[in-house]
């Protein structure tokens, strides 16, 4: 279109281009659901709509989608939002929604799963170790994914952000890093997809001790021996402190012994007197109320 402007005889013509009014966006929110929620549709135009509004043609490839087959967008507004239902909740799919203005259409994909199920194995774990978190839904109709947040409560328990059930699988798995703790702590796994929650606890014990050795079962009167304890899992931040025992005065053995953080065994030294006969001394580990022994026998 030209504009001409005109002063005292003299005059200069603009170019005004029109555009004529288009949509410009339609999108989901969210894009993934439960079925039985309510999904928004967002249009956006390039501009106001005219005075009378315009209409925009809305089609769901998918029965599990109800949604009206037009809106009207008022006069001087350039966006609109439309209510989106979806049934089940046992439908999960996907559907392809559209919206169309004049000669362009623009297509949104939506992800209708059912409700989804997470165990996590083991429950009970020693910290240091992992755990494995699953997420299982009965179909997944979807061609890029479901994608399902994780969140925890704890630094002992730790997950990724997010965990992707790819394209036509129904399944997927996540880990759980536990840190070594001196004491049980009870963490709570959040899952969350659409505005669905799913919350497990899970318990973070302290290491316990699995065994005690020693270098020699047999030994004369006055030699010494080493112990190593082992414990099931590396020993919190501080260590772990294990005590001992013997019961016989021809062999003894400190008070305690700390297994360093980090660490899962420590040594530690075995002394004997010299005896008249032989004689069998048992030596004790304890941690909590796990205790370990071992037998070392005293000669002449």
């Amino acid at each position: 279109m030209i504009i001409t402007a005109t002063l005292n005889g003299k005059s200069r013509e603009y170019e005004v281009i029109v555009e004529p009014l288009e949509m410009k966006g339609f999108t989901l929110e969210p894009a993934n659901v439960i079925g039985g929620s309510t999904v928004l549709g967002n249009i956006d135009l390039n501009g106001p709509a005219p005075a009378g509004g315009v209409v925009v043609t809305l089609s769901s490839t998918n029965s599990a989608v109800t949604i009206p087959t037009s809106v009207t967008i008022p006069g001087g507004n350039g966006n609109f939002t439309v209510p989106i239902t979806t049934i089940g909740p046992s439908v999960p799919t996907y559907a392809r929604i559209t919206a169309t203005l004049g000669g362009r259409s623009i297509t949104s994909g939506l992800n209708i799963v059912n409700e989804f199920k997470v165990t996590i194995n083991p429950l009970n774990v020693t910290g240091g170790v992992n755990a494995t978190g699953t997420i299982t839904v009965t179909a997944n109709g979807s061609p890029t994914g479901l994608v399902f947040s994780l969140t925890t409560d704890s630094k002992d328990a730790l997950v990724n952000s997010s965990v992707k059930i790819p394209a036509g699988q129904t399944s997927a798995t996540f880990t759980i890093k536990t840190s070594p703790v001196a004491k049980a702590v009870y963490p709570v796994i959040g899952i969350t997809f659409d505005q669905v929650f799913q919350a497990i606890e899970m318990s973070v014990n302290p290491p316990v001790l699995e065994s005690i050795g020693l270098s020699s079962s047999s030994v004369t009167g006055g030699q010494a021996a080493t112990g190593t304890l082992t414990l099931n899992a590396p020993a919190p931040v501080g260590g772990l402190v294990v005590k001992l025992g013997s019961n016989n005065a021809a062999v003894t053995v400190a008070a305690t012994v700390t297994i360093p953080a980090g660490k899962t065994s420590a040594t530690f030294a075995v002394s004997t007197a010299a005896v008249t006969a032989t004689t069998t001394a048992i030596v004790t580990a304890k941690t909590g109320s796990v205790s370990q022994s071992a037998n070392i026998t005293v000669t002449q």
